[in-house]
C-alpha cells in the first residue's frame, strides 16, 4: 500500500524512496532503499555515562536474596528518574548507560553522582548507599555529550 500525500490539494502517492519506515532499518540495506543516516534521528541529543563501581556488577544484575532489586538495577533505576535511558550495558564494574537529553539531575556530573553514592543525597547527606553488599560510596562517574571510540 503505498502512502498518499496532497500537494496543493492534489494526492500523490510517495515512492519507496521517499518514505521513512518506523522501526525500520537504515542505510543502502533498508527496504524502502534510503541512504539515510543516524541524522535522522528525532529528539533530543544522548548523554554518555560511564559509571565504576567498586566491585563487578556480573553477578548484581536481578534482584538480591530478599527479593529486592540489585546493584545494576538500582544503578539504573536512579538514572531513570532524571533521564531517559536508551541503551545500558554492563562489564565487570563498568557501567555505560545512554540517556536521551536533556537530563535532571542538576548542573553537575556530582548530582547525579551523589544520587547513585548517597541514600540521603537529596539532602546534602552522605550516608554510603550499600545495595547487594556493594557499598556504591566510593563509585566514579564521567558524562560526555559526544561519543569517542577508540
Amino acid at each position: 500500500m503505498a502512502t498518499t500525500v496532497y500537494i496543493d490539494g492534489a494526492a500523490a502517492p510517495l515512492s519507496a524512496g521517499q518514505t521513512t519506515q518506523v522501526g525500520g532499518t537504515q542505510g543502502p540495506n533498508a527496504t524502502h532503499n534510503s541512504t539515510g543516516a543516524a541524522g535522522e534521528f528525532i529528539g533530543a541529543n544522548f548523554n554518555y555515562i560511564n559509571i565504576t563501581a567498586p566491585a563487578s556488577l556480573d553477578t548484581k544484575r536481578g534482584v538480591d536474596a530478599n527479593g529486592e532489586l540489585s546493584t545494576l538495577p538500582q544503578i539504573v533505576q536512579i538514572v531513570q528518574q532524571r533521564a531517559t535511558t536508551v541503551v545500558v550495558n554492563q562489564s565487570g564494574a563498568n557501567v555505560y548507560i545512554i540517556v536521551e537529553g536533556p537530563h535532571g539531575w542538576g548542573k553537575t556530573t556530582n548530582d547525579l553522582l551523589n544520587m547513585i553514592k548517597y541514600t540521603d543525597s537529596e539532602t546534602g547527606g552522605t550516608t554510603a548507599r550499600v545495595v547487594d553488599s556493594v557499598n556504591l560510596s566510593t563509585t566514579t562517574l564521567t558524562i560526555t555529550d559526544a561519543l569517542a571510540l577508540a
